[in-house]
């Protein structure tokens, strides 16, 4: 592409203003690892173009310092091995570097790409890669989302996990619940039998009928005393 004339004002042309959106913001993060992720990010299907890393409201830069393997999410994360623009210096040319998967590997191919900077914000215009598993780094954030990847299978599990947890402590505590109700009724039934039986084995009162204020003479016989009339 045709790097832009350098102005103090932005031009018709310039792609500051037509700059594409750049897609997958959310997993371009260097702190985002490929082991958070089911596939690897590809820019094999970019489209060639001037791309702005907008996301949230914040716009990401690609970083400047070789990046770790598997970063950005992807196999060979691409990062920038050079310094970004001013708004003075118009659309720039600098080389990207292919991280590779070997330790020590930091620059395993080299990337044309250029750099417009915006005044608060810098444009990239990006070739596609030739192989899949290479993508452009952006920002140094973590992944911000799990839709379709392992975190989500993760949390998945962990929710089915939970409910059976929590339907196992349910029936724990109606276990118990039952256990103790038997045995309270049981408790209440033998003390109601064992009322029942003092009362059968409670012998009588003995009867002393009316003497009418006379005297009670006794006489005693094999069941005890019983008063006599005199």
């Amino acid at each position: 592409p045709t790097p832009p004339s350098t102005t103090t004002t932005i031009p018709p042309s310039d792609p500051c203003l037509h700059a594409m959106a750049l897609p997958n913001l959310d997993r371009r993060g260097s702190r985002c690892s490929l082991t958070e992720h089911a596939t690897s990010l590809c820019d094999r299907t970019l489209k060639p173009g001037w791309y702005k890393a907008l996301d949230d409201n914040m716009f990401h830069d690609m970083p400047t310092t070789c990046v770790t393997i598997g970063a950005c999410s992807t196999e060979e994360p691409i990062w920038l091995n050079g310094s970004l623009p001013t708004f003075s210096d118009g659309a720039v040319l600098r080389k990207a570097c292919v991280r590779g998967v070997i330790p020590g590997d930091c620059c395993k191919k080299k990337i044309d790409v250029y750099i417009r900077n915006c005044f608060t914000y810098n444009v990239y215009y990006l070739p596609y890669t030739d192989v899949c598993h290479r993508a452009y780094c952006f920002g140094n954030r973590e992944c911000q989302k799990t839709t379709g990847d392992k975190p989500t299978i993760k949390v998945e599990k962990s929710s089915k996990s939970l409910v059976f947890i929590l339907l196992g402590c349910f029936a724990g505590v109606l276990m118990v619940t039952i256990v103790v109700a038997i045995i309270v009724i049981k408790t209440k039934r033998l003390k109601i039998g064992r009322s029942r039986v003092d009362l059968q084995n409670t012998p009588p009162p003995p009867y002393y009928p009316p003497t009418h204020g006379k005297p009670i003479v006794h006489c005693g016989n094999m069941n005890g005393d019983i008063p006599l009339k005199s």
